[in-house]
């Protein structure tokens, strides 16, 4: 399965460097969004981690890590960011849901 980032919650699979640099041909250059919430589906190891950062400063946004296998979870946020990318994302697929 592809990243979906298209939609509202944007689905992640694998790593991805910036999100507006994913879309800026198809939906225009966005200035800030905010992140309501990431849900991360079916971490499949105890340990597994996922790492959202800002790819401009390197800044950490949120980390998650896997402490049930095969638990969702979900983290509430409510931030607005300029851009994000998902640095690291062990197993699982993330859910980015957009306010």
């Amino acid at each position: 399965m592809a990243n979906n980032l298209n939609t509202n919650p944007i689905t992640l699979t694998t790593t991805q460097t910036s999100y507006k640099g994913a879309v800026s041909s198809s939906q225009g250059t966005l200035f800030t969004l905010r992140i309501k919430s990431v849900y991360w589906r079916n971490p499949i190891t105890i340990g597994d981690v996922f790492l959202l950062i800002d790819p401009a400063s390197g800044r950490e946004i949120l980390r998650g890590r896997c402490e049930t296998a095969n638990q969702s979870q979900l983290f509430p946020l409510n931030m607005l960011v300029s851009d994000f990318a998902c640095d690291q994302l062990d197993s699982g697929s993330l859910e980015i849901y957009l306010a």
